[in-house]
């Protein structure tokens, strides 16, 4: 099979199946370029690569390399209070397995669907697999950054915390070994579920944001560091799923929710004034308000008490970390 059939067979979705699409993207895939209609507010656009045994395990199906791929690109979208518009892949495979790619495609495109977000273009290539996926979205009035957080102000998070971190714990058994409980938390790595219509809602309330992908002391750190503050949390206050505090300790949960990652929920920061028109938002999703901000910098964790400064490991350094394996 040849790289212009592979294509055509497994990665030509209609248009027609994304609500809005044709007001958004005048030519996809089968051109030199894709052509983007003119859009008003701004253009976002960010771009993640992920690699066979560095962002998911060498083993890992292609269902779940293709949620993860897309999922935690899109998730930079969210977190920018950006609409998607279209994304490219980019996608290098050690040889063509017509049923791995019958599944990635499918996935893949369950994934776009599910986020409205179309594939206008891309390449193929042979070597390691490698997928990268550029994102591009439209912010139609004023952007979710991680700067504009002052102190006094409220953190909040979307979700639960730690799921997708624990999970990593089990992705040596076999799925079939796995209880109830231990499945929810490998549905959260496997299949991230990006905020984009919590981002959008948010624009004009929050005042900085970020997306958790390498664990809540590192993220609120960035907004921390890029704001000139620092963060006080309420231990009791950081959401921690049934099934997390079923399968381990208190202790090991709260640090997969501090330390983990892979969450890709919302991270965010918003004046006192706007508690209850943030509640007003938590009809889909839940909303935590976890602490405060403060002149003080670094992000401290209290509890029991005591109050501990946390140490972030700084999000993750491809050049330092172990790889998934």
């Amino acid at each position: 099979m040849g790289e212009f059939e592979l294509i055509s067979r497994y990665f030509h979705a209609p248009f027609a199946n994304f609500p809005g699409v044709e007001r958004r993207i005048e030519t996809g895939i089968g051109d030199d370029c894709a052509v983007l209609a003119p859009l008003s507010g701004r253009l976002v656009i960010s771009t993640d690569t992920c690699v066979s045994g560095v962002h998911f395990p060498v083993d890992a199906s292609a269902e779940m390399v293709a949620a993860r791929s897309l999922g935690s690109s899109v998730s930079d979208l969210a977190a920018m209070g950006a609409e998607p518009v279209g994304f490219t892949l980019a996608l290098t495979l050690p040889s063509i397995n017509e049923d791995w790619l019958q599944a990635f495609g499918s996935r893949l495109f369950e994934s776009a669907l599910a986020w409205n977000i179309p594939l206008i273009g891309g390449d193929t290539t042979k070597g390691p697999l490698t997928v990268t996926v550029t994102v591009f979205g439209r912010v139609q009035d004023h952007c979710l950054y991680r700067h504009g957080a002052s102190a006094g102000e409220d953190v909040w998070v979307s979700g639960a915390l730690g799921d997708a971190a624990a999970a990593l714990t089990l992705l040596e058994r076999p799925y079939a070994s796995l209880t109830a409980l231990e499945r929810q938390l490998y549905q959260r790595y496997e299949s991230p579920q990006p905020r984009i219509k919590l981002g959008s809602k948010l624009q004009g309330i929050a005042t900085a944001a970020i997306d958790i992908s390498d664990g809540l002391a590192a993220d609120l750190a960035h907004i921390c560091s890029a704001s000139n503050c620092g963060a006080l949390i309420e231990e009791e206050a950081i959401p921690l799923s049934s099934a997390l505090l079923a399968t381990y300790s208190k202790d090991d949960a709260l640090s997969f929710a501090l330390q983990g990652g892979d969450d890709y929920e919302l991270c965010f920061t918003a004046p006192q004034s706007a508690r209850e028109l943030i509640q007003s938002l938590s009809v889909n999703v839940a909303l935590s308000r976890i602490g405060s901000l403060r002149r003080e910098s670094g992000v401290a964790l209290r509890g029991h008490g005591e109050e501990v400064k946390l140490a972030p490991r700084g999000g993750y350094d491809h050049f330092k970390e172990k790889s998934v394996t």
